[in-house]
C-alpha cells in the first residue's frame, strides 16, 4: 500500500487499491492497565513478502466498534499507532506479545479496497446512518489524509483530526451517499 501521507497529488476520486485488513483484540498484560483493552485495526499491502517489514498502518479503536457479529455502524474516536510488522495482517491465533505488552486475539482478517481522499473529500460514509458526515476535515499539518476502506461488508472511513487523533466512521455495505 502506498504511503498516503507522502502522496500530495491524490485526486478527488482516486482508484481503490487492494489491501489486507485485520482487526485484533489487544488485552493488556495482567497487572498492566495502560493502555486498556482495545481493538487494533491494521491495513497493509496484499503483496508484502517480508513479515518483519513495518508496512501495516494501524489504529487503536474502542472495544465498542466491534461485536461478535463484526463491525458496529457508527462513529468512534481512533488513535493512529506506529506502523506494525506485516505479520500482524495474518495472525490466525492468539499471540502473547513481547515486552509484557499483553496479547492480541484475531477477530477478523481478509482483503478489501482502500482509497485516500485528499482533505477528506468523499471519505466518510453518508446516508441515514450514524456514520453521516459532520463537516469536511482538512488535511492535517502532519500531512495525513482521510482513508476509506471497504472490507468485512462495511465501509470504514478514517478521518484525521490532527495530533494522531482520528475519527472512524463505519457504515454497513452500500449503497453509500457520499458528500
Amino acid at each position: 500500500m502506498r504511503d498516503v501521507r507522502a502522496n500530495s497529488e491524490v485526486s478527488d476520486d482516486p482508484a481503490p487499491e487492494s489491501v489486507r485488513v485485520a482487526v485484533m483484540l489487544h488485552e493488556p498484560a495482567p497487572g498492566r492497565a495502560a493502555p486498556p483493552a482495545h481493538l487494533d485495526l491494521f491495513v497493509g499491502p496484499v503483496d508484502c513478502v517480508d513479515p518483519d517489514a513495518r508496512v501495516a498502518r494501524s489504529w487503536r479503536l474502542p472495544l465498542g466498534a466491534w461485536t461478535s457479529e463484526g463491525p458496529v455502524a457508527g462513529r468512534f474516536a481512533a488513535v493512529e499507532t506506529p506502523p506494525h510488522r506485516a505479520a500482524y495482517l495474518s495472525i490466525a491465533a492468539p499471540v502473547e506479545l513481547s515486552d509484557g505488552r499483553g496479547s492480541v486475539t484475531p477477530l477478523a482478517s481478509g482483503t478489501g479496497t482502500a482509497r485516500a481522499a485528499k482533505g477528506g473529500a468523499g471519505a466518510e460514509p453518508g446516508g441515514e446512518s450514524e456514520a453521516e458526515p459532520r463537516g469536511k476535515p482538512e488535511e492535517t499539518p502532519e500531512g495525513d489524509q482521510a482513508l476509506t476502506i471497504d472490507a468485512f461488508g462495511h465501509r470504514i472511513a478514517l478521518v484525521p483530526r490532527g495530533g494522531g487523533n482520528w475519527t472512524i466512521a463505519i457504515a454497513k455495505e452500500g449503497p453509500w451517499i457520499l458528500p
